[in-house]
């Protein structure tokens, strides 16, 4: 791909060239799996990815700054310190710091840019997700289950 902006662009068409599942419709092990939590380039997507986001804003962590970003809120800094990640020093590099990416199955957004890359960087190293193999989609780990609520304001099930 040519730059992040035409990944933005195809995943933008997926969004709104699918139809919405059916209540009730069958699913397979893999659609539930990647429509839970996968990764999206560099960042968490997914049911999860959209939760934290609502909860981080709610939380005023982040919040919109116009309709593709995101931008630290009041307590943005000191939440993601807490994390381990220095959210300053992201900020001054050339990437996009905070971008809301439209979750192709949830639509609705989920963080993405340097940001949102360091977040799923940190989860993974923190060990609350793994990796399927052959796949995008994450599982989320026993210690993912039981440490995150207290750090991001939701409860996540192992998967």
């Amino acid at each position: 791909m040519a730059s992040p902006e035409v990944g933005y662009v195809i995943e933008a068409l997926a969004a709104i060239s699918t139809f919405p599942r059916r209540d009730g419709a069958p699913r397979s092990r893999e659609t539930l799996a990647l429509s839970n939590a996968r990764s999206c380039y560099d960042h968490l997507a997914g049911r999860i990815a959209v939760e934290l986001a609502k909860t981080l804003e709610t939380s005023k962590v982040i919040r919109a700054r116009g309709e593709r970003d995101y931008e630290l809120g009041p307590n943005g800094q000191a939440w993601f310190e807490r994390m381990g990640i220095d959210a300053t020093s992201l900020s001054g590099s050339r990437r996009s710091f905070a971008r809301r990416c439209v979750d192709w199955t949830e639509r609705k957004p989920h963080l993405a840019g340097a940001l949102g890359a360091a977040l799923f960087s940190r989860v993974i190293a923190l060990g609350w997700v793994a990796r399927l193999p052959k796949t995008r989609a994450l599982r989320i780990t026993l210690r993912g289950a039981s440490e995150p609520e207290g750090r991001l304001g939701f409860v996540v099930h192992a998967g």
